[in-house]
């Protein structure tokens, strides 16, 4: 048998060229297949149950009027809620449309760091599919918008600079825009600036710095005012502070830094990113606030790391495989721990339940309760304190004084969430 190609008995080139095309890790994806998955991601969210309403109300903090042009998606959400849309749904469409606008986003700066594409779009994917990504993609909230913008700004981080003075300016002016962008769409990605400042000190030095600096002082100011008008935790604080919500890749990425001597580690930067992100998330949940998105972020550009090393490529697939089953299992778990709300019936009214003029009377302890949320956002009825609110007096316009559940002799009517109806006291 001649094995000689061209009088070349060692072609070595020709060799490693057919194993490259062997590997999926790095066989192109065709740009429809980002977009389609993309679409399906936020078809997905959107036409799947939610688990709960949002604990804190992104729509409650929208009519408080304390600058809210500092958040621009409450800005967003009232144009749509205008259009007809209606300010609930306008949220549940921005959640949707971020967590399949960030596969592309994600998968792009995978590919910057030089992971393959197809490796690229799978392992987006999975974070992607994450509990904690896809529960908030579910709910009218600002997350999926934040791992948005943590993903434009890890791309932006790896991405080549020119030589020179003017290309580490530019570098510098680059991280800190993505950065202000990032803190506008979720106050909690002002917490990538230590991880930015040593990636702009390594590779720009003094020149990228300046700008960068300026930026993460008004990213700084800017994140703590939209805090006031972002979204509220969606896991229990157990849950959230073992960090299981973040998916099989969290676990995966613990890996990155064990490498062989001829393997470089993960650069410093988005080594502080992660263990700042994993610190920070452990803490908000244990003080019952919201989790950080770069975590996720970080978790994939590591993960993606590990997978790449793998020397067989079936390997990869099959570790990616047992990620995303591991998370599917959690997704189920959730529903079966989730427990009842009392809202079934609530949640299946039709309008007609309420007549115009009528208000809801609640005790303080369920002023924040699902079935309050429900009446709010989905009635348009008011719900106001029962104590000390004269509810018994007649109601202009016909309208009828209804309590939140069976409060004896507080109103003439009262609300059952469980089965939806309204009854009459006897």
């Amino acid at each position: 048998m001649d094995i000689a190609q061209d009088g070349n008995l060692f072609p070595r080139e020709d060799i490693l060229e057919a194993v490259a095309q062997s590997d999926w890790r790095d066989q192109a994806v065709p740009m429809g297949a980002w977009g389609l998955t993309a679409l399906g991601l936020s078809v997905l969210a959107l036409g799947t149950p939610t688990l709960a309403p949002l604990a804190m109300e992104p729509t409650e903090f929208a009519a408080a009027g304390e600058r809210l042009w500092a958040h621009p998606l409450h800005g967003l959400a009232r144009v749509l809620g205008r259009a007809g849309l209606g300010i609930e749904s306008a949220w549940y469409l921005i959640s949707a449309l971020f967590l399949g606008l960030s596969l592309p986003a994600l998968g792009g700066a995978l590919r910057v760091l030089g992971i393959g594409a197809r490796l690229a779009l799978v392992v987006s994917l999975v974070t992607l599919l994450a509990p904690i990504t896809l529960a908030h993609g579910q709910l009218p909230s600002d997350f999926t918008a934040g791992v948005f913008g943590a993903s434009i700004v890890l791309g932006l981080c790896c991405a080549p600079s020119d030589p020179g003075h003017a290309g580490s300016r530019g570098y510098g002016v680059r991280l800190g825009v993505s950065l202000l962008v990032a803190t506008m769409l979720h106050p909690l990605n002002a917490a990538l600036i230590p991880a930015l400042v040593l990636a702009a000190r390594s590779r720009g030095g003094a020149r990228a710095l300046a700008p960068l600096l300026v930026a993460s002082a008004l990213a700084a100011a800017l994140g703590i005012d939209v805090l006031r008008t972002s979204a509220g935790p969606v896991f229990p604080p157990m849950l959230g502070a073992s960090l299981l919500a973040f998916g099989g890749l969290f676990v995966l990425s613990g890996l990155a830094w064990s490498v062989e001597k001829e393997e470089s580690p993960p650069p410093l930067w988005l080594t502080v990113q992660w263990v700042s992100a994993g610190v920070l998330s452990v803490v908000m949940a244990y003080l019952g606030g919201p989790m950080l998105p770069m975590l996720g972020v970080a978790s994939a550009a590591l993960a993606g790391a590990v997978l790449a090393r793998f020397a067989r490529p079936d390997n990869a697939f099959r570790a990616l495989g047992v990620a995303l089953v591991a998370q599917l299992i959690l997704l189920g778990a959730l529903n079966l721990w989730q427990p009842s709300m009392g809202t079934a019936g609530l949640s299946k009214a039709q309008p007609s339940l309420f007549q115009s003029g009528d208000t809801v009377y609640a005790a303080d302890s369920e002023l924040g309760s699902p079935a309050a949320y429900i009446i709010r956002r989905r009635f348009g009825v008011q719900v106001l304190p029962l104590a000390g609110s004269g509810s018994e007096a007649p109601k202009p316009g016909g309208g009828r004084a209804i309590s939140l559940g069976p409060q004896p002799s507080a109103t003439p009517w009262f609300l059952d969430p469980e089965t939806g109806t309204i009854h009459g006291h006897e």
